[in-house]
């Protein structure tokens, strides 16, 4: 069995469409390739939500762990244009976790909220016998803001160009250098695995999204935002394109790949663009104003580059990679989870 999501056909067909009472105020519901649900509030004021699961990867250790986890939703909800502003969560533990881990990795949950500017409303916490490392749970974040203002992944327009920040694989390298870090200094060199793993810091994209929205949304610059996460910057790209029934035709070798990043997937045998990514995000923009979205994010260090356009014309979504044009082929599962649990198999360090 794949690691990761269900595939597409079987989250259309029960998470999508099986969702509970018809309710006029859900104005966004569960949608494969969003990020975000959107209720209605009032006549101008919506709530915004994401529910994702939370990590404690023992290798990074509590801290690293729960900033990445928070981070990781808080991204979520940041693609709607609107900062995060209360969260609650689950934290199904291992009967092996004891205290002073819990305390440790709490701590750095509420530090990492803090410094969002997030304050926890709740939640539940137990350990249960079947829970294991690495994932320990759940999260849930809220924001509030004006019905004129979000944006969703369903939202891009025909003749949008699409830009990616950072790096693609960037998570997947980050987190595989960091768990095995004498394997990748012994076969790429200390430079290289310590550059990589700096990187940590960097798989958050709420910076990204709230700069590139501060310039204007919907007719008036971004249409539509999706952070890069299992599959890597094509799956993100796809879903972007279907979500909005649009076509899509990606330029592969314009997607932005750190040197580095690219070592450490080469030495995992990853493909970088159909690998975790979260820290890099996809940003459809109306015309025009591709270069003053880039403008503002290379203001505040975030690198970016324009890597595709979307089109009402039918027909399949196509890369172009070295000249050559095919068919975009939805890969299935992502390859960071074969190369994560292989190396704690063999007990890599």
């Amino acid at each position: 069995m794949l690691l990761g999501k269900p595939n597409w056909k079987l989250m259309q067909e029960t998470l999508r469409r099986l969702s509970g009472r018809e309710d006029y105020d859900v104005l966004v519901g569960p949608k494969q390739g969003s990020d975000v649900s959107v209720l209605r509030l009032t006549q101008d004021r919506v709530m915004v939500s994401s529910t994702d699961p939370i990590s404690f990867i023992p290798q990074l250790g509590a801290e690293d762990s729960a900033t990445l986890s928070v981070h990781g939703v808080a991204s979520d909800v940041a693609t709607s244009s609107m900062l995060p502003r209360y969260a609650l969560f689950d934290l199904n533990l291992p009967p092996s976790m004891p205290d002073s881990l819990l305390r440790k990795y709490w701590v750095s949950i509420h530090k990492a909220c803090r410094d969002l500017g997030v304050a926890i409303l709740g939640g539940h916490t137990g350990r249960f016998q079947g829970c294991n490392f690495s994932i320990v749970g759940g999260a849930t974040m809220l924001a509030f803001g004006k019905s004129d203002r979000y944006v969703t992944s369903s939202m891009a327009r025909d003749g949008d160009d699409i830009i990616a920040t950072k790096s693609a694989a960037l998570e997947a390298a980050v987190v595989l250098a960091r768990c095995f870090p004498k394997m990748t200094t012994d076969r790429l060199g200390k430079n290289v695995q310590e550059r990589c793993a700096s990187r940590l810091s960097q798989i958050s994209t709420v910076a990204d999204a709230i700069v590139a929205s501060s310039l204007g949304v919907r007719s008036n610059g971004v249409t539509a935002m999706h952070d890069v996460t299992e599959g890597g910057t094509l799956s993100a790209a796809s879903e972007v394109a279907k979500a909005s029934r649009l076509s899509i035709t990606i330029d592969a070798d314009q997607i932005p790949i750190y040197d580095d990043v690219r070592q450490v997937c080469a030495l995992f045998k990853i493909d970088p663009l159909r690998s975790l990514g979260q820290g890099s995000l996809l940003i459809s923009s109306r015309p025009g104003y591709a270069a003053k979205i880039m403008q503002r994010l290379r203001s505040r260090r975030i690198d970016s580059a324009i890597i595709g356009k979307l089109t009402r014309r039918a027909g399949h979504n196509v890369i172009v990679r070295d000249g050559r044009t095919r068919t975009l082929v939805r890969s299935e599962g992502d390859p960071y989870w074969r190369a994560y649990w292989s190396g704690i198999r063999k007990r890599l360090s």
